[in-house]
């Protein structure tokens, strides 16, 4: 292994590990997402981030990376919108149902950590770029 790689595999784990740390947090049966979920989203972003932060290297191809980074918002708002539905609850006081929406700070937290995780230079002080 390279240093390069080495700094790479470091980031993915640390991402895994982050990733896994707030699925365990959110980890319930009546929450769509759990740490594996959390997990999948944390190395995705880490990938796709370390992979556009190499595209300026010299080599024969060229490609814009910021189209890479800024598809990750669309990406995980995607999967974000997957996990938000609306049901309805039995109100124990007033008797009736009651329309409400599940999911909403599980998709925010899917948010948030696309974006904490796509800060390489924030998750691990002293990243290669």
């Amino acid at each position: 292994l390279t240093l390069r790689e080495a700094s790479m595999a470091r980031n993915i784990y640390v991402a895994l590990f982050l990733g896994a740390l707030v699925g365990y947090e959110r980890r319930s049966p009546d929450r769509p997402a759990g740490i594996r979920t959390m997990s999948l989203t944390s190395i995705g972003v880490a990938c796709f981030t370390l992979s556009s932060m190499f595209a300026f290297q010299s080599g024969p191809m060229k490609w814009d990376s910021s189209r890479i980074t800024a598809d990750i918002p669309k990406g995980i708002g995607f999967l974000a919108g997957a996990v938000i539905y609306k049901g309805s609850v039995m109100s124990q006081n007033l008797g009736k149902e009651i329309q409400q929406v599940h999911g909403l700070t599980t998709a925010t937290t899917m948010w948030w950590v696309a974006a904490r995780l796509s800060l390489p230079r924030l998750l691990i002080p002293g990243a290669q770029r």
